[in-house]
């Protein structure tokens, strides 16, 4: 059905007169409502004509109708006036039909989306551009939720490994310990593994390209509250922990006090409260057990009429008291004091390393990650365990090492291993190629939706075909630009690449998992962009201008 007028819109004062050969034909009076004058206005846009849609009749709309009766129709005297069903108006409005379906073609083409609590209309592109980041958006929340409670359940595995004898049956006893005495020292698997299952559901919803969403939003609220729940029962159980230290001294029952392991056990219980860590306690009881052990036997041999000196007895009593110390305390976290002088002899060896200023920079982030994980920590178990068995026959020959030397010895020891793990090559491969990398992401991420910025701008300045022309004849404008990158903003790109990644990473992140981050990275960094922006604008511009000149 044709759009139509109701009465006539345009000039007041008719000059047209009604044809005298045509029985009863009578003008209506120009009325001008507002909404017959909108769709004129309308009208007169589809054909071609620029007016103002306000639904008021100005002089300059009567001016519009007579130039489209003048050029649309060829009246010789045009009165500005548009009759419904007269020849203006059925010369008009097929125009303005076909501009209506095209509209509401492309408006059935639109989704609704609400955005900062506004609604509105989006083309398809843009729905599934935004839909795409928040999927990205959710599913990095997602698995962030999981990582915590993922933690949380490692450290769980950790206390029940201990609790097997994995470490050693002294530490076994101290763990059973402090579960005998306090129910909620025993850990929440129940409630951490629900809180990982519920995080594993949501990131695997998200992981499809096309999620969907309702049940995300309903699984939501849940994954939630589960995560919250196993966080409230890992923290209560760390503290069942803390407070039960102090009850295992009081409530200890030796049945045997001669049996030296019970002693070393009760011993490792007393001095909990004061190490807090209980591989430091074990260390102090099996050094000073050790020595009680040593001692009585070498009483043992002088009282059965061996030949036992004083001075040889001192020393074996010392080596052997060390060489317990020593093994008690594998297993334990890296002190603050030696932690420090691992980081430092590592970082003397892997600065060198680095291929750029930012792989340097990089180094001290990167270490003090590495060495708070649990790869580092067996890498110094393995190691100190391997300065155990060196030391022995040296003690039992009277020379007993400084604390200097064991340190020197398992720094010695960790270098290969250290050099030779997952982490420490990744970075090396990752630095290395952090030059390429950047590029690359600069060619193919950053600098051609900036360009696209770049030229829709200069198109409201200059001709938009000659600003398009001179495009499209420099080729490979995205790859050609990276070359002519400053080696001040390549450098700071590379920067911000590496440093970032390193930081943002766990100390374990593989070659690709940096590369994802140092991505990231480049994609925030506004300077940056704000650089390739610049120098495109200037390059493309100065391109625009000359072939203006043409």
């Amino acid at each position: 059905m044709a759009t139509s007028i109701s009465a006539p819109v345009g000039d007041k004062n008719r000059i047209t007169k009604p044809d005298p050969q045509k029985k009863n034909e009578k003008f209506k009076t120009v009325s001008n409502k507002p909404a017959d004058v909108e769709l004129v206005q309308l009208m007169l846009i589809a054909n071609g004509h620029g007016v103002k849609v306000d639904g008021k009749c100005s002089g300059g709309l009567i001016s519009a109708i007579r130039s489209f009766q003048k050029s649309a129709l060829g009246f010789s005297k045009p009165d500005g006036i548009v009759d419904p069903g007269g020849k203006t108006w059925a010369k008009g409005v097929g125009a303005l039909d076909a501009k209506i379906k095209a509209d509401a073609d492309a408006l059935a083409k639109r989704i609704e989306i609400v955005e900062n609590g506004k609604r509105k209309a989006v083309e398809q592109a843009e729905f599934d551009r935004k839909e795409e980041q928040y999927r990205k958006d959710c599913l990095n929340e997602f698995t962030a939720m999981y990582n915590r409670a993922d933690i949380w359940r490692s450290i769980l595995y950790d206390a029940e490994k201990v609790m097997s004898g994995a470490d050693s049956l002294a530490m076994a006893f101290a763990e059973f310990t402090v579960r005998s005495l306090n129910s909620a020292a025993k850990p929440p698997f129940n409630e951490i593994n629900a809180a990982c299952d519920a995080a594993h559901d949501l990131i695997c919803l998200v992981q499809r390209p096309k999620p969907d969403w309702a049940k995300v939003n309903a699984r939501l609220p849940r994954a939630i509250k589960l995560i919250n729940a196993g966080y409230k029962a890992y923290d209560k159980w760390c503290n069942a922990r803390d407070s039960t230290a102090g009850l295992i001294v009081g409530r200890l029952e030796i049945v045997r006090e001669s049996a030296f392991f019970a002693v070393e056990m009760y011993m490792t219980a007393r001095m909990l409260p004061k190490f807090k860590n209980p591989a430091a306690a074990h260390a102090a009881a099996a050094a000073a057990t050790e020595a009680m052990k040593t001692s009585a036997g070498e009483l043992g041999e002088h009282l059965a009429g061996s030949n036992v000196s004083v001075p040889g007895s001192a020393w074996k009593v010392l080596s052997n008291s060390i060489v317990a110390g020593i093994a008690g305390a594998v297993g334990g976290k890296l002190s603050a004091g030696f932690a420090g002088r691992a980081h430092k002899a590592f970082a003397a060896k892997l600065g060198p390393m680095m291929k750029t200023p930012a792989g340097k920079k990089a180094v001290d982030a990167f270490l003090t990650k590495f060495l708070d994980t649990k790869a580092a920590q067996e890498l110094v178990t393995n190691a100190a365990k391997e300065v155990v068995g060196l030391f022995k026959p040296v003690l039992e020959k009277g020379q007993a090492p400084s604390m200097q030397e064991v340190e020197q010895a398992v720094l010695k020891s960790l270098m290969a291993p250290v050099f030779a793990c997952a982490p420490f090559k990744s970075l090396i491969k990752f630095e290395g190629l952090a030059d390429s990398k950047v590029a690359a992401h600069v060619t193919e991420k950053l600098t051609p939706s900036i360009r696209a910025k770049v030229v829709k701008d200069l198109s409201k300045i200059y001709d938009a075909k000659t600003v398009e022309f001179v495009v499209k004849q420099m080729r490979d404008i995205d790859g050609v630009f990276v070359k002519e990158m400053s080696q001040g903003m390549r450098d700071k790109a590379i920067e911000t690449y590496v440093v970032s990644a390193v930081t943002a990473s766990d100390g374990t992140s593989n070659e690709k998992q940096l590369d994802r981050l140092g991505e990231a990275a480049l994609r925030r960094d506004r300077e940056l962009s704000a650089g390739i922006e610049s120098m495109l604008r200037e390059k493309i511009e100065r391109e625009v201008k000359a072939q203006s000149k043409k």
